[in-house]
């Protein structure tokens, strides 16, 4: 869309850049204004669409501010500031002067046509706005408003339909009469004929052209509140004054019942804060009660709470009491007085569907109904599911209490705010009693978990204690040989005819057999015995010297043990540690073979390693781990051997040093037989160097 453009410059050269600019943009440039004045008057005779201003004119009456705001009220234009200054001085000038915004110079073409662009779209949609406002309000005037016009002498000359429907008269009856005594309240009627006078006397009225609100009067005298607008008119050099009126009654009811309602939900607010923030329940409630007596000006206001009034008879006490005689909040048990319990009976329907219950209630013996002395009452229930657990009954005066729209909802939601309370009181005291409960059951716990572990303990004892009686009698059978060897040397030795070379070799055969028992037991210790070295150790040593300790075993049992090894590693187990892996898994192995009368049967191990683990693998060609425990070998106490030949703790202690260690096991069955497989993480270099080779 092409717009067109005036713009205001002293500066010539700044006007032509202006509008070689503008022009370029597809836009036309009207005029050139060289001051103020002459742009004013230019845009009184051929409407641009924007001005373009400089801020400072060096020969003009008026600047740059003062001229921009003269078009915007005179005209509706929207003025574009045009500055070589960009600092918060301009931006406060272009508010004062409500401008639609500045540019500086010189200016860029993409800022020129986004500032054009968006004063234009500003100002018709602000045309718009103000054409949509002034049809609205006409309409609300001729629909709603009273219109009532009055000559010079004060005479009512027009009074529309709206008038009478207002005053309560009729148009016959007021045209031709003083207004003043028509719809003027008495202590207004000498206020407005001085107006009047002033009027023909100045011009001027301090209500005229401006809506105020004041006091009328209806046919019967009864005064109201009117919003009030007056507006003077000429016809033919006579003076007539039009009042449009509008009856203000029910909005000044509507605005006093927020503000009740607002000081109501501000002080339910505040009260349901005391409940919220305090951890002591009675000085809660008291607070609350408090908060809610001051705020709504009650008589008195009780609560009681607690039992369920539709299974349970109404028997309860008042818990806490609020007065308003003194102000006062306490907890003080008192009894319900009948009439307030046939009360309750009656709307016992409403209260359980949790709906409040306004009403008046007489009491036999006030004197004995402390803060329920107040003849118009509202019952407050909280609790749901068609019961009510308790009751927030507040007390007026003597007369029945009006109620704001949404009041009473206010009040609903602030009794069950205290019946909350009252739940979480009850849910308190149950966790309180189900902790203690917790407690005892937790204790029992740790010790039936003690008793447990000192079991497991004892077991895992008896298996070492059984694998070690195993391992001695394997032990007695390696040094029974060299025994015998170093016994029956001995007994040559004796003799006492032996050469020197005899002697030599019975004396070389007893070191060599001694040499080897001290191996044997050596081995033996170092692995039944924590290690004190560090938690490392090479896995091909470990390999070897149970090779060393218990092969011969399981060839004298007929068991084929085959040993493969790629490779050797430092792992971060300790020697006994290691060495109790092999044990238990090669005895499990060789059991499991023996039970089940394999005729050739065979064991399988192998380590490897690589970058992070080092790895040892077991497999036999036995019957492999039976279905009824495949998935739960690991636990302890599970053994496919028969009764008494086995704790069901080997697989189980090995599982725990491998995962103390950090490693993973695996098991199944392959190929039949049983096969675990179990990964140690290898040792860091600095624990390798101290480690136990």
């Amino acid at each position: 869309m092409r717009y067109r453009v005036l713009i205001a410059d002293d500066e010539p050269a700044s006007a032509r850049l202006l509008r070689r600019l503008v022009e370029k943009l597809n836009h036309d440039v009207i005029a050139l204004a060289s001051t103020t004045t002459e742009a004013v008057e230019l845009c009184g005779l051929d409407r641009p669409d924007i001005v373009l201003m400089d801020v400072t004119f060096k020969s003009s009456e008026l600047q740059g501010p003062e001229a921009a705001l003269q078009l915007y009220e005179q005209f509706n234009l929207p003025v574009i500031f045009v500055s070589a200054i960009d600092d918060e001085r301009l931006y406060r000038i272009v508010v004062e002067a409500k401008a639609y915004g500045y540019i500086v110079k010189p200016p860029e073409p993409h800022q020129l046509r986004l500032s054009l662009e968006l004063s234009y779209h500003r100002n018709s949609l602000e045309h718009r706005l103000h054409s949509s406002q002034a049809q609205f309000a006409a309409a609300l005037r001729s629909s709603l408003d009273a219109v009532v016009t009055i000559n010079a002498e004060g005479n009512i000359v027009e009074f529309n339909p709206a008038a009478e429907s207002i005053f309560g008269r009729q148009r016959s009856e007021v045209i031709g009469r003083s207004m003043s005594h028509i719809i003027i309240p008495p202590k207004y009627r000498t206020l407005h004929a001085e107006g009047l006078a002033r009027y023909f006397a100045t011009g001027e009225g301090p209500v005229l052209g401006r809506r105020i609100e004041i006091e009328a009067m209806r046919h019967d005298g009864e005064v109201f509140p009117v919003e009030l607008a007056i507006n003077p008119f000429t016809v033919d050099g006579r003076v007539f004054f039009t009042a449009y009126v509008r009856d203000i009654t029910e909005r000044k009811a509507v605005e006093q019942s927020i503000k009740q309602r607002d000081r109501l939900l501000s002080g339910a607010a505040r009260a349901t804060d005391a409940l919220l923030q305090s951890s002591d329940f009675d000085s809660a409630i008291q607070r609350t009660l408090s908060i809610l007596g001051e705020t709504i000006e009650a008589g008195s206001i009780c609560v009681f709470g607690g039992v369920d009034y539709v299974n349970t008879p109404v028997s309860a006490q008042i818990d806490y009491i609020w007065s308003g005689k003194d102000s006062s909040t306490a907890a003080r048990p008192a009894g319900i007085p009948p009439e307030l319990l046939q009360l309750i009976e009656t709307h016992r329907a409403t209260l359980a569907k949790g709906a409040p219950v306004e009403t008046d209630i007489v009491f036999a013996d006030p004197d004995q109904s402390e803060c329920l002395s107040c003849l118009s009452l509202m019952l407050l229930p909280f609790g749901m599911n068609d019961s009510f657990t308790g009751l927030l009954i507040i007390g007026f005066g003597d007369s029945v209490k009006s109620w704001a729209s949404g009041e009473s909802e206010i009040l609903q939601s602030l009794a069950g705010s205290i019946g909350g309370a009252y739940a979480r009181r009850r849910t308190l005291e149950e966790l309180q009693e189900s902790r203690r409960s917790l407690q005892e059951k937790v204790a029992a716990l740790k010790q039936r978990e003690e008793e447990l572990r000192q079991t497991t303990a004892l077991l895992v004892r008896r298996e070492k204690l059984a694998n070690l009686g195993s391992i001695a009698g394997m032990i007695a059978h390696e040094i029974n040989s060299p025994l015998g060897a170093i016994i029956n040397s001995a007994e040559r030795l004796k003799a006492e005819e032996i050469d020197a070379e005899a002697r030599e070799r019975n004396t070389n055969l007893i070191l060599k057999a001694g040499i080897r028992c001290k191996s044997v037991v050596g081995k033996f210790l170092l692995s039944v015995r924590p290690s004190a070295e560090k938690n490392v150790c090479r896995l091909g040593v470990v390999l070897e010297d149970w090779f060393e300790l218990y092969g011969k075993h399981f060839e004298h049992l007929g068991i084929d043990v085959r040993a493969h090894r790629d490779g050797d590693c430092t792992i971060g187990l300790d020697y006994t540690e290691c060495s109790q892996i092999l044990t238990n898994l090669m005895f499990n192995a060789r059991d499991a073979l023996l039970d089940a009368g394999v005729k050739q049967p065979l064991v399988e191990v192998s380590i490897s390693c690589d970058r992070q683990y080092g790895r040892i693998d077991i497999r036999d060609n036995g019957p492999g781990f039976a279905n009824n425990i495949l998935t739960s070998a690991l636990d302890p106490f599970v053994t496919s051997k028969g009764e008494g030949k086995g704790t069901g703790l080997g697989l189980f202690i090995v599982q725990n040093i491998v995962s103390s260690a950090g490693g993973v096991l695996q098991y199944g069955n392959l190929n039949g037989g049983a096969h675990v497989e179990i990964h140690i993480p290898i040792a860091d270099e600095q624990a390798a160097a101290g480690g136990t080779e």
